[in-house]
């Protein structure tokens, strides 16, 4: 895998395509597993494999936390029409929503609830020391920075 440098790249999540231009036509990476990590902007986007409720697929994520458990972010957008929308007329609503995964030393990443019960169950293995954690720092698990700080304290444990 390799890094490479693009000025004008894109996350085009109704797609699940990192797009970039090129002699003026946008066009798609067709082999992101080349590819281990883009930066757009701030934010660090990995594509790997991920299981959501027994189904493997592959896609692109935002990496929020790393080490030996990393923090993954997917990004999706619904389609919705309104069907009680004004003048009866159907408007087209895309909804855009977030999931959470865990990736554990290279293993397929698993979504996580981001809540103290969902993270529990993430972390059966040091399941006292994280309960005990978020008792102390009052993390309710209903936000992504909560997510971010749990995960951080799990990989600095030994």
């Amino acid at each position: 895998k390799s890094e490479m440098d693009f000025p004008m790249l894109r996350y085009d999540i109704y797609h699940q395509q990192i797009q970039f231009i090129k002699d003026r036509d946008t066009l798609a990476f067709s082999n992101p597993e080349e590819i281990s990590m883009i930066m757009l902007g701030n934010r660090k986007m990995i594509y790997t494999d991920f299981d959501r409720n027994g189904v493997m697929a592959k896609s692109y994520f935002e990496l929020l936390a790393e080490g030996d458990c990393r923090l993954l972010m997917h990004r999706t957008i619904k389609y919705h029409i309104d069907e009680e929308s004004a003048d009866n007329l159907k408007d087209e609503i895309y909804i855009r929503e977030c999931e959470y995964f865990i990736e554990r030393n290279d293993e397929t990443a698993k979504q996580i609830r981001n809540c103290r019960k969902g993270v529990l169950c993430a972390f059966k293995d040091k399941e006292e020391e994280i309960d005990s954690y978020m008792k102390e720092q009052d993390l309710k698990m209903n936000t992504c920075e909560d997510l971010k700080q749990v995960v951080d304290y799990y990989n600095s444990l030994k």
